[in-house]
């Protein structure tokens, strides 16, 4: 299977300027998150070919939401991807364009489905408010239990790409190899050798913490309308930084 990666590098100003996740209470993340038999099957999106990963991560984000509050798989058209990308990346849509294009940034991505929303080929386009998220692993871990998923943007090396199993803190991982945008879903701890579970390439990756730490850049949490969030989520405060931003 080939695997495209696709995140352009954030700027941390940008991020430092975008919404925050809003907390209404403080809530401590439990130790562990098994999620295994909820039927969450994130696809790849073009993602094996093409590097369209951020447009990929919102879409299985909403497949992660919908999984979450029905039980079930939303319908999203196959190709939904690509006219959202493009516009994402500023490219054509057409298979050379998207190969040469790139990637796309995750503000980007979220600026437009917020704005514009993602015609996923439903009745109305997808959009929602969404929130900046630490980096760290109890954010990330409260932010996965709270919103249901996080929309994540990593640094991938060669040892990760190469791996056929758990992506660990390699002692010599190689050659950086790029930007990549994933959803983190469930965690089985939180300890170094503990992993989280990732959705990317049309399937599941486990990723220790101990590697998390080192090759994490940029998350968020996105409030797509099905989401099913904790009484913990502010919002009406989030929903506000939202439109600011939008409008700034």
């Amino acid at each position: 299977m080939n695997r495209c990666l696709g995140r352009k590098p954030h700027s941390p100003a940008a991020v430092a300027a975008a919404p925050q996740l809003r907390y209404a209470a403080e809530a401590p993340p439990p130790a562990t998150l098994d999620r295994s038999g909820i039927n969450y099957q994130p696809q790849a999106w073009g993602n094996t070919d093409y590097p369209d990963c951020t447009a990929a991560g919102l879409l299985n984000g909403a497949l992660a939401s919908e999984a979450l509050s029905t039980g079930g798989a939303l319908n999203i058209a196959p190709l939904a991807w690509m006219p959202f990308y493009c516009a994402c990346a500023g490219c054509a849509e057409t298979p050379a364009a998207i190969g040469a294009s790139g990637g796309a940034a995750m503000l980007d991505c979220l600026k437009r489905q917020g704005t514009q929303g993602f015609d996923i080929g439903a009745v109305a386009p997808l959009t929602g408010d969404f929130g900046v998220v630490a980096l760290d692993r109890l954010s990330i871990a409260r932010a996965i239990v709270a919103m249901g998923w996080v929309y994540a943007g990593i640094d991938l090396f060669q040892a990760d790409m190469d791996a056929t199993g758990t992506w660990e803190a390699w002692p010599n991982p190689g050659a950086a190899v790029g930007g990549h945008c994933i959803v983190l879903w469930d965690y089985n701890g939180l300890g170094d050798t503990d992993t989280v579970g990732i959705a990317t390439w049309g399937g599941f990756q486990e990723c220790q913490w101990a590697r998390w730490d080192q090759i994490a850049r940029e998350a968020y949490c996105v409030f797509f309308p099905m989401t099913v969030a904790a009484d913990v989520i502010d919002v009406v405060a989030l929903a506000q930084a939202n439109a600011e931003w939008l409008t700034s």
